[in-house]
């Protein structure tokens, strides 16, 4: 499976694994190939050279393969925003937005704040950006609760499509299971009344919470809602694999059982808050780290089925960056850009009308840690080998993961892989890809400012590109289809 392993200096990074087991017992008539001899039936035929569609290969699943489908988006933590939230988040690259709007700054018993509100949605939807309101409440009295969500979706129904009803709802003192639906499917009436197009989306469940989402279609809210989400915050060792204790329904990999369990039910999978904070004292991390498991986090959640992930803030607004949650941002508390915000800029443009594949193809990879200068030089001359300076330094038992996905318009495959932990010494990958008709064009990590060229090495039946760069931050291959090559 993309994105799995081996534990040696040869990493698999696609879908498809070689079929030919060197040294396996073989029949006793056989075709040759070179050296290998292949069981009779199989044509002695290089892989590389098999008569392949390269183009518009089937998506691995439904979530990002719509044309024009952007599946990263962005949150704002208040709905009186500045022009320059509005540019930053357009500048990303995400072409969706969340805002909370609370209750009691809209029910007809207070001043409602509508002028405010008119002004950024207005300004929002000329930017680009669509809005999704999460409609909250410090106290849910559902009257007065129904009443506001009519009266946005009166007022917006031309601006809005989903509506998420509430947030955190699986660890909100006093909101049990049963009120809740039971909220669902007043607010859902009131709602489609207004805005007879409107979808509805659940408040965000804290983690990959399944008991939850057995006790909601226990209590009969199968049809209230079109989109369940999540709030997700991730812990750096949480994104590939699982850890135990109380953050486990935040690793990753959970998801795969919650696009299971949605998909059974004909329901999208949002997560509606994507968090990695970079606090201090020991409950963030650096903001390498933040742009890291953002990206990767993303990627798997999409490779598992989730349709739109929002990452959980534009900005910082904690001064101090002693509260965790609030330091979750693209940009700090000045406004000025996370490495974060430019990684999610770079994957944006990578995987914008792009989607996973599961290639036809077969690609393996090698990776070799960079020798410094010093160590170069203490050999002496003449000794280097002369083909592979790197030979010696083939690294063993790290992991390596990866993505291909497929951009249909410009008709071109893209590896996304990054390394499983933090290296000391810098390392390089040489990736080979066992089929004809594949162009390699640029290489690059997401914090790059500009890719490395790439001429391909065209060796009997595969592609070599070598010696790019790797690291715990995603990088980019792309390469062309060429099918008459």
């Amino acid at each position: 499976m993309t994105g799995r392993f081996v534990h040696s200096g040869w990493v698999a990074l696609a879908l498809v694994a070689l079929v030919v087991a060197l040294g396996a017992p073989q029949p006793a008539q056989a075709g040759k190939i070179d050296s290998l001899l292949l069981p009779e039936g199989i044509e002695d035929t290089p892989p590389g050279k098999r008569d392949v569609n390269l183009l518009d290969p089937e998506p691995w699943n439904g979530s990002w393969a719509r044309p024009g489908h952007r599946p990263l988006g962005v949150n704002f933590t208040s709905y009186d925003l500045t022009q320059e939230q509005i540019d930053a988040a357009k500048a990303t690259g995400c072409r969706m937005v969340r805002i909370e709007l609370p209750m009691e700054r809209f029910i007809s018993q207070a001043e409602p704040d509508w002028a405010v509100l008119d002004v950024v949605v207005s300004r929002l939807g000329r930017a680009g950006l669509e809005v999704v309101p999460v409609l909250t409440a410090k106290s849910v009295v559902p009257q007065f609760y129904r009443e506001f969500c009519e009266s946005v979706a009166a007022r917006y129904a031309r601006s809005f499509r989903y509506y998420q009803i509430l947030d955190n709802v699986n660890v909100q003192p006093g909101l049990y299971t049963r009120d809740y639906v039971e909220l669902l499917i007043k607010v859902k009436l009131a709602i489609t009344l207004a805005d007879p197009d409107a979808r509805i989306v659940t408040g965000g469940i804290r983690g990959a919470d399944m008991i939850y989402l057995d006790l909601l279609e226990a209590q009969g809210a199968k049809d209230c809602f079109d989109v369940i989400a999540f709030n997700v915050y991730p812990p750096m060792a949480g994104i590939e694999g699982e850890v135990p204790g109380l953050r486990r329904d935040h690793c990753i990999p959970r998801f795969d059982e919650v696009c299971q369990w949605a998909a059974e039910r004909g329901k999208a999978v949002w997560v509606t808050s994507l968090g990695v904070s970079t606090a201090y004292g020991g409950f963030g991390v650096d903001q390498l780290d933040q742009a890291s498991a953002y990206a990767r986090s993303a990627l798997w959640l999409g490779w598992h089925g989730v349709e739109r992930i929002f990452f959980a803030a534009i900005q910082d607004n904690d001064p101090s960056y002693s509260r965790p949650a609030l330091s979750c941002g693209l940009l700090d508390v000045s406004g000025r850009p996370k490495a974060s915000y430019h990684a999610l800029k770079k994957l944006n443009r990578m995987i914008s009308n792009a989607y996973h594949v599961d290639p036809v193809f077969s690609d393996r990879g090698a990776i070799y840690q960079v020798p410094d200068a010093a160590t170069l030089m203490s050999i002496p001359p003449g000794e280097l080998p002369e083909f592979d300076p790197y030979a010696d330094y083939m690294l063993h038992g790290v992991k390596v993961f990866g993505f291909w996905f497929y951009e249909p318009d410009l008709q071109e495959y893209r590896l996304v892989y990054w390394l499983e932990r933090y290296l000391v010494y810098d390392v390089i990958v040489s990736v080979g890809i066992r089929q004809d008709g594949l162009t390699p064009l640029e290489a690059s990590l997401l914090l790059d400012d500009q890719p490395q060229e790439l001429d391909g090495d065209e060796l009997w039946d595969f592609t070599l590109v070598s010696y790019v760069p790797i690291s715990t931050l995603p990088g980019i291959i792309r390469y062309r289809v060429d099918p008459d090559e």
